[in-house]
């Protein structure tokens, strides 16, 4: 039973080819494989090269009449081979070929004695372009860098006015302020000249909406202040 289960059908040894019609050997069949599979194809060595070539054929040429492959055509919709290209090239009178030499170099604008200045010119033209680039890129990130400095300074400026700020969010920018060392706290107070610690003195906003611009007061003018409702 394990013989029956472990039996493997074998492949023919002779196979007829779908071209040629005749029965040969499978090593005469050429391999391909599929997902890591191996297969035999159904035409010869021989009629499998030959239909690989005919479908490479791109067609005849217009001055030789011969059917040439694609790669001896120099582009598409061209139906003239190299060979008869050069041969053309060659035909065509000495002083239309300079003048064509000479037309090209007029457009460019400048006649290269070698293919070494030709390489400098172009290595120096694209150094010059790299040069123009970095200006225009640190001339952007010193253009950042002034429009920060402003924005900063107009952040951090006495004279910051943000509409519609209120009590809490006005005494939490000011107290940014003070830790960042953009505003430093005086010693006494403006009202009554006390000293106290520095940690007692509170800053009193007259608008909301100037919220770093205070009057420092000691705590006791500070409650007076708002009794009095000034």
């Amino acid at each position: 039973m394990n013989d029956i289960k472990n039996h493997r059908v074998m492949e023919p040894v002779v196979r007829a080819c779908k071209g040629c019609g005749e029965d040969k050997s499978l090593e005469r069949f050429p391999l391909y494989s599929v997902d890591g599979k191996q297969y035999r194809r159904r035409h010869c060595r021989r009629c499998y090269r030959e239909r690989r070539n005919a479908s490479k054929r791109a067609g005849v040429c217009s001055q030789c009449g011969e059917a040439k492959a694609a790669h001896e055509f120099p582009g598409y919709g061209s139906r003239i081979c190299f060979p008869c290209r050069r041969a053309l090239g060659r035909a065509r009178p000495q002083e239309e070929r300079q003048g064509e030499k000479q037309r090209a170099a007029e457009r460019k604008g400048k006649e290269y004695q070698s293919l070494d200045e030709y390489r400098r010119h172009l290595k120096q033209q694209q150094h010059q372009r790299m040069e123009e680039r970095r200006r225009e890129r640190e001339a952007r990130c010193q253009q950042r860098a002034v429009a920060r400095k402003e924005r900063l300074r107009a952040l951090w400026s006495l004279d910051l006015h943000v509409p519609g700020m209120d009590e809490t969010h006005a005494r939490k920018k000011l107290g940014n302020a003070v830790q960042s060392g953009r505003i430093v706290k005086p010693k006494h107070c403006a009202r009554c000249g006390m000293a106290p610690p520095r940690h007692r003195l509170h800053g009193h906003h007259e608008d909301y909406e100037y919220p770093l611009r205070v009057e420092w007061l000691c705590a006791a003018c500070h409650t007076g202040c708002h009794g009095r409702a000034c």
